[in-house]
């Protein structure tokens, strides 16, 4: 399998929706990692195929492998990045079993300017 990746070359999956397409192939790879982060997630919109993708993801984590999640915007503006009923079931399975760090302070990047 690891010829066709020196290759440089692309794995196309077609195929109706349910049929484990993203999970083929990407999201069992992922499996091994004990930890994902996904860093700025809410930093720009997403169009539906990667919020379908991301969704896949976060769902086949949910309960047996742990995500690290950073994002500029709380939930409240997450349905800017995924489907109103999609958002509401990704947080649902990400607060189930999290610790969340709300970071309301001035970034140190800031306070350094204002100096």
């Amino acid at each position: 399998m690891s010829a066709w990746l020196e290759k440089g070359a692309n794995l196309l999956c077609f195929g109706p929706p349910g049929v484990g397409k993203s999970h083929l192939a990407a999201i069992a790879k992922l499996d091994k990692y004990h930890l994902l982060t996904l860093d700025y997630l809410a930093y720009v919109t997403k169009d539906q195929a990667e919020t379908s993708v991301l969704f896949e993801l976060i769902s086949d984590r949910y309960e047996c492998r742990s995500l690290k999640i950073t994002a500029n915007q709380p939930f409240g503006e997450w349905g800017k990045i995924f489907p109103e009923a999609m958002t509401l079931a990704v947080i649902d399975r990400l607060v189930h079993h999290s610790t969340i760090l709300e970071m309301n302070v001035d970034g140190s990047r800031r306070e350094e300017a204002i100096e």
